[in-house]
């Protein structure tokens, strides 16, 4: 498997960014675009679910971070779709429900209020749930 992840990472794209655009292509992985809103999305997500400081500096890492974490899921995704391997339903359940067990054990709210306070899709939430499982 990690023979083929080699292989997956050399097929990586980093695509010139382009300033103008609101919405831009950061890196191409295989045919999947990694656009600065799905970095902007996840780092959102992460926010609302952890604490992470503000710097500057410590956000462009935390940016960096993401999008390493986004390439990753992305190459995790086709491989698994390749084998034809796929998350149980039950599998993904038992996930969530230990995400908002663990959030409620910190005394946050729900991961879902978390997500409602953010403005974040849970279904952002559930793929990255999902690659983890992968």
């Amino acid at each position: 498997f990690y023979c083929v992840l080699y292989l997956a990472i050399m097929c990586v794209t980093f695509i010139p960014i382009s300033e103008a655009a609101p919405i831009q292509a950061l890196v191409k992985v295989n045919n999947e675009i990694i656009s600065s809103h799905d970095v902007a999305t996840r780092m959102n997500l992460m926010k609302a679910l952890n604490a992470i400081p503000s710097a500057a500096d410590a956000q462009q890492k935390f940016r960096e971070q993401v999008l390493e974490a986004l390439i990753d899921e992305r190459l995790i995704y086709q491989e698994a779709s390749k084998a034809k391997i796929k998350v149980q339903p039950d599998e993904l359940q038992k996930a969530l429900e230990y995400y908002d067990t663990a959030m409620k054990k910190t005394g946050k709210p729900s991961v879902e209020a978390q997500l409602k306070k953010h403005k974040i899709s849970y279904d952002v939430f559930t793929k990255k749930v999902e690659a983890e499982i992968i």
